[in-house]
């Protein structure tokens, strides 16, 4: 039985899914369609120096277990704290191999994660045609509809 809220359940008695789930499925099979990125496509980590910094410091410390970054032959330490960099994004190269393009599969996933909370919330608020309405703002306007404008 998969339940995200008390006393709402996801998969009925007679093991059909319900009306909760569908919509949910089709909110993310929508974003994970536009969300998704070939690794290959952004590996040129064009986010300078951001998607440096996470990309290859989670790969030097795969490589020699130092989280660093190689800068003309200096090895010099990250702006960023290891955090997220070694929790998320280390786990990716070792998964599905040491190339920087790589770390956009645990992004993609936090993204559609975030999706999925939004649409918990407007089930909570406002039931299915809320749940997908609130999906859909947050996966369109992420940062007006699910966070502060950086």
């Amino acid at each position: 039985m998969l339940a995200l809220e008390p006393n709402r359940t996801f998969i009925s008695i007679s093991g059909q899914p319900s009306a909760g789930s569908w919509s949910l499925a089709f909110v993310i099979l929508i974003a994970a369609i536009w969300l998704y990125q070939l690794p290959y496509n952004v590996s040129d980590l064009t986010m300078e120096p951001d998607s440096v910094e996470y990309a290859l410091a989670p790969l030097q410390f795969l490589e020699t277990g130092r989280y660093e970054i190689i800068v003309q032959g200096h090895a010099l330490p990250p702006r960023y704290p290891p955090w997220f960099s070694v929790m998320m994004i280390a786990p990716a190269y070792a998964l599905f191999g040491h190339q920087p393009g790589n770390a956009i599969v645990p992004i993609t996933g936090f993204g559609l994660a975030g999706i999925a909370f939004a649409w918990a919330i407007g089930k909570r608020i406002a039931s299915a045609p809320g749940a997908i309405l609130a999906g859909l703002l947050c996966w369109r306007f992420p940062r007006t509809a699910c966070g502060p404008d950086t």
